[in-house]
């Protein structure tokens, strides 16, 4: 607005400030009103907008955690297991007794087994001539009595008769053991000689019949074969090795020797049975020598392992219920660690090792007594079973104390039906 005065116009004067914050002022109001008109923008926007993006949020978790739950079914199919832990009865056992092991059906006595394993070592010597020598062949045959239960006893000289006409006899009266209660033969090993001398009597893996018991009632029912090689005999010219030289080959190559068989003896060890070293016995024998040369022979170093073993049900069967009048005869137990405990035999350098031998033992250790449990049975009893319900399964089983099962996953409250998918472990408290 202006005014007049005497005919000058006056304007209204503002300083630059005045202007500055006017434009200030004028700045703020047009921002004020853009944020206004966005924000009307937004609040005037249709509805179905929103809930379409509430509705992909939801559906993406919910894709998501059905995912993950799908991936936890699969590990837990893949991953699927049971195993039922099962704690057998026990009981202490300490001993230092002495025993009787012995192959007669005796209830008193330990029954034992004899395990032989045999090889040879050719070696060279320096001979010092030869001279002429016979000798005759001599082994160890076993005999069978599969004719009865009664002992059978042949006198000295008996004859013994291969099919091709060899005959060796015994120097000593013989008593054959008769068949035990189960119908296995008895039988006994003993040394027998050859009635002539030369190399025709030196054999191996051969049967033999009795002469003396032809046309009897014993003829089919006794009769023997070689435990080992019958070796030694000759007739001719041999060159001489000086018995220095045959011992120190002797004892030099039979120390190889045992140390292979007692290796080869390990290897072959049936399972369930136990061997102790005081029961291993070796023996060595030097070939009568041929002459391949004149100034050297080969001679042959034969050698032989022989080893009492037991088999451990009855061992700890028979230990267990001499130890305990609880444990009766015809449980089913093993002791723990058996091949641990000290065995030695009484007067071993008179023993001969072989299935009629009977010796005296001692026997000192400490462990445990475990009843055995038939586990295949038990698998098959536990198929498809409830878990809550597993003691109605254990009360079958005296030899089990107690049992526990796992299950994975863990809601699974039923076992298996397969019995393959059924893992039974077995712990010994001690």
């Amino acid at each position: 607005m202006s005014k007049s005065v005497s005919g000058i116009t006056q304007r209204n004067k503002r300083s630059i400030q005045e202007v500055k914050r006017q434009r200030h002022d004028d700045n703020n109001e047009k921002g004020n009103r853009s944020e206004e008109s966005r924000n009307s923008s937004k609040d005037n926007q249709p509805p179905g907008r929103h809930d379409s993006q509430r509705a992909a949020t939801f559906g993406l978790w919910f894709v998501g955690v059905v995912g993950v739950l799908f991936v936890f079914f699969l590990f837990s199919l893949v991953f699927a297991e049971t195993t039922v832990t099962v704690y057998p009865e026990t009981a202490d056992i300490s001993i230092n007794e002495m025993y009787t092991a012995s192959n007669n059906s005796d209830v008193n006595s330990v029954p034992f087994s004899i395990i032989t394993v045999e090889d040879s070592v050719a070696v060279n010597a320096t001979t010092t001539g030869t001279e002429y020598r016979e000798e005759s062949a001599s082994g160890e045959i076993t005999i069978y009595n599969d004719y009865s239960d009664d002992t059978i006893r042949l006198v000295p000289n008996t004859r013994f008769q291969t099919n091709d006409g060899l005959i060796y006899r015994v120097r000593e009266a013989v008593s054959i053991p008769g068949q035990s209660s189960n119908g296995e033969p008895g039988s006994i090993t003993v040394t027998v000689y050859a009635d002539e001398s030369g190399e025709e009597y030196n054999i191996s893996n051969t049967n033999f019949s009795i002469p003396g018991f032809s046309g009897t009632v014993y003829e089919d029912g006794v009769y023997a074969e070689t435990a080992g090689s019958i070796s030694g005999g000759i007739a001719g010219d041999i060159p001489i090795v000086s018995t220095s030289t045959r011992q120190t080959l002797q004892e030099e190559t039979g120390t190889e020797l045992e140390e292979n068989l007692r290796k080869s003896l390990a290897n072959d060890l049936p399972e369930g049975f136990i061997l102790y070293e005081d029961g291993i016995f070796f023996s060595s024998h030097i070939s009568t020598s041929k002459n391949d040369e004149e100034s050297t022979t080969a001679l042959t170093v034969d050698g032989e392992v022989r080893a009492i073993v037991f088999d451990a049900r009855q061992l700890s069967s028979f230990l267990a219920t001499n130890y305990s009048n609880d444990v009766s005869s015809q449980a089913d137990v093993r002791i723990q660690d058996l091949h641990d405990f000290n065995f030695q035999i009484t007067d071993r350098e008179s023993l001969t090792p072989n299935e009629g031998a009977s010796f005296e033992f001692m026997l000192e250790g400490e462990s445990q007594i475990v009843w055995q449990y038939d586990e295949r049975a038990l698998v098959r009893d536990l198929r498809g079973l409830q878990k809550d319900r597993l003691n109605e399964v254990l009360v079958n089983y005296d030899s089990i104390q107690e049992a526990e099962v796992v299950t994975r996953p863990f809601w699974k409250q039923n076992l298996p039906d397969d019995a393959a998918d059924i893992t039974i472990q077995t712990v010994i408290n001690r």
